[in-house]
Order: structure tokens, then sequence, then C-alpha cells
């Protein structure tokens, strides 16, 4: 890879021995020139594993995900940079397209490819984005990220600028904060660009939005509503069902079984339709092109 692409990797991490070898070897499989592993106050050896797997790894006291990341896109010094969960892996092809969209042009903050979604004994969910280009306008009227944030890759420079207050207030929220990020990046640095090749395998299991859906989702509609105020944006306001039906379409991607997923879709549907069948619709034209 030429110096012009070359990408790091950060990764936070908290008790995360038994999986954070795999991610940091998916991240250097990717092509990574180095793997940053922010150790958050871990009582097991996850620094230990890391080190062993070959990544550049920082000790902190227990300061949360969203901290962890913030502090190691400070150390990145690559032109780019991917920020990936320890349970979460890369996958090289996508991350190249990625990389290759970035270096035809510098209007857009980053690129983002799909994702597969897995947990241990059950069969792969793909996770297909809409592709195009994502503008700040487009997320915070969604009120969601297009992909799980190891999907992205970013401009270093953009995303560290991103960061700053520059005149728009941040919110950190404890929970949503990869949409905040993304908002952000996407109003200082441009749009996303988002295609269809797979760029990570993403872990269903144990992440915040999957433990807490409510509170990820109540979060997502109040960065909803601060940034729609510095983009002079009209957005409706989510109501309790509008809310509801979110955190059941969350769910289902959790169901353990087929029908117990058609059913958590169905009660989505039932409290907001257009949640639904809009993504259907999408995904009924992608098949025709």
């Amino acid at each position: 890879m030429t110096e012009a692409a070359r990408f790091d990797v950060v990764i936070p991490a908290f008790n995360s021995e038994t999986t954070v070898r795999t991610a940091i070897a998916s991240a250097f499989t990717a092509g990574a020139a180095v793997v940053y592993v922010i150790d958050d106050g871990s009582s097991d050896e996850t620094a230990q594993r890391a080190r062993e797997a070959g990544a550049t790894v920082h000790s902190q006291p227990n300061q949360g995900a969203a901290a962890s990341r913030r502090g190691g896109i400070e150390l990145v010094t690559a032109p780019f940079v991917v920020l990936l969960d320890a349970d979460d892996q890369l996958v090289r092809k996508g991350v190249e397209r990625s990389l290759r969209e970035l270096m035809r042009g510098s209007e857009f903050s980053g690129a983002a490819g799909a994702a597969i979604g897995f947990v241990e004994g059950r069969a792969d969910v793909a996770i297909r984005p809409e592709r195009g280009i994502a503008s700040a306008a487009d997320l915070v009227r969604k009120g969601y990220s297009p992909v799980p944030p190891a999907c992205f890759v970013w401009r270093t420079t953009g995303l560290k600028f991103a960061m700053s207050t520059y005149g728009v207030p941040q919110l950190s929220p404890k929970y949503a904060e990869d949409f905040e990020l993304a908002v952000r990046a996407s109003m200082s640095g441009g749009p996303i660009l988002v295609h269809s090749e797979v760029s990570a395998r993403y872990s269903l299991a144990g992440g915040k939005s999957t433990v807490a859906p409510d509170r990820s989702i109540r979060a997502s509609s109040e960065i909803r509503s601060h940034y729609s105020k510095f983009l002079d944006l009209e957005v409706a306001e989510w109501s309790e069902r509008n809310i509801r039906a979110r955190v059941l379409l969350r769910q289902s991607k959790e169901a353990r079984s087929l029908i117990g997923r058609i059913v958590l879709v169905f009660r989505s549907a039932t409290l907001d339709s257009r949640l639904v069948l809009g993504p259907l619709a999408r995904r009924l034209r992608d098949s025709r092109a």
C-alpha cells in the first residue's frame, strides 16, 4: 500500500481478552500500518494479548469507549483511520474499496461499505446500507449511521477536526456516539460515500445498542434535535410511538429465530410502517439494478 493510502486502526478495549487478538489480526490483514489498542482499565489480560498480536497498546483508567476512541485518534499519524471495536473484524476488500474512493478526490470525509452481522451459533446477517452519498442532513433526517463504525474509513485530519468544537457544541452522549461522530464529520469535512462492498464483520452480541436499544434510540433522537438546529434543518421529533417502533426493529436483528424476527418486524410496522416499508422498497430497487 502506498504512503498516501496508509491507514491506522484504533481499537478501544475493555476486558476483551477473548476477542481482541482476532480484531487486531483482521486489521493487519486488511492492511493497517499501525493498530492502536486503548486498554480502557481492563482487569483481564487484554493489554498483554494485544501486545502479543502486534498492537501498540496505551492503557488508561476506565473512561468509556467514546473517550478511548478520541484518545486513540489523537495518536494516529496515517492519512486515514478506521475505528474498530474489539469484538469486530475488518474485511480487506471493502477497506481497500473505501480507500480507493477517498483517494479519487477530497470531497468526502469518509467512505463506508456493508457489514456482515454475526453471533456465535447463528447464521450471519447481511447489513446492507443504502448506496450513494450521505450528507450530514441525510444522517440527521434518518437518525442513524448507515453502517456500524468499523465499516468507515475516515480522513484522519477531518476526523480530528470533527472531534473539536469548531463552533458546534458536542453532546458526547453515552449511547449512539458513533452516530454523532458521523454527523460531525460530515458537517465539517463533507459527505460520506457509501458503497456495497463488505468492509467489516460486526458482532451483534453484547454491544450497547443491543443491550440497551431504548437508550440508544433516545440518544439518537437527541442528536437529531441538536444538530438539526446548526444545519437549519426542520426534522419531525420522534414520538414515543416512533421510538418504540425503532426499538422493536433493532431487537428484530437479534432475534434467535426467524419467527421471532418476523413478529418483531410486524410489531414495528404497526407502529411506524414507513420505517419498515422504506428499506424493503430500497432493497427491491437495488435487486433490480
